[in-house]
């Protein structure tokens, strides 16, 4: 449901799911499952600090949003919003705006580090994974699990996106260091698949 890694050191890496919250620190060769400090082990979001990486945020089912400042050592309770799903995504520019999607269809955020939040828009069907590009903070994509969608104006006002992406739209993300690349994670039936756009969503090609 949730997966980040450090920027300073990608050798250390962090998952969430159902079963809690897991940790590597050798490139995800080994994981650690440890939900000590966390209220409960379904763990539905979870985002970073880039710029201070031991700074963690999760959701955990029924409990809100909890936060940690050793890269999961510990964990303290911010709010009880309920119905996250997938990344919690620190803005680049200020590590007290957070933005969050909602399992309702909503793209959610807070200016106070995660203690409250606001609707910035409603998006059509359960929105079930979001991004933020790095370069251009305002500019964000969403997925529904049937399509994807972009927003310029820092999720305010958004547009569809195609053109070689199928429908089965789960995930995505984008490059830190290639501002115009973006990628996909698409269910097609019963396997998966990874897209790639190298135009910010323009065009989609499929990598597997």
């Amino acid at each position: 449901m949730g997966w980040v890694i450090d920027p300073c050191d990608p050798s250390k890496m962090y998952v969430s799911g159902h079963y809690g919250f897991y940790r590597s620190e050798n490139g995800g060769k080994n994981f650690d499952l440890d939900n000590s400090g966390l209220p409960a082990k379904d763990v539905h979001g979870l985002g970073m600090d880039p710029k201070n990486p031991d700074t963690l945020y999760a959701y955990v089912v029924d409990h809100g949003i909890y936060r940690s400042t050793d890269a999961g050592e510990s964990w303290e309770p911010l709010s009880h919003e309920a119905g996250i799903m997938g990344p919690i995504l620190v803005d680049p520019r200020n590590s007290d705006t957070l933005y969050v999607s909602s399992m309702q269809g909503g793209f959610r955020e807070s200016a106070d580090g995660g203690k409250r939040l606001h609707t910035v828009a409603s998006l059509p069907g359960m929105v079930m994974s979001i991004a933020q590009n790095q370069n251009k903070p305002d500019t964000f994509y969403a997925t529904n699990g049937k399509g994807m969608l972009k927003s310029t104006d820092g999720g305010k006002s958004w547009h569809p996106l195609g053109n070689g992406l199928p429908g089965g739209v789960s995930a995505v993300a984008g490059s830190p260091s290639e501002p115009r690349v973006v990628y996909a994670g698409v269910l097609e039936g019963t396997e998966a698949s990874v897209y790639r756009s190298e135009d910010g969503g323009a065009t989609w090609r499929a990598r597997n």
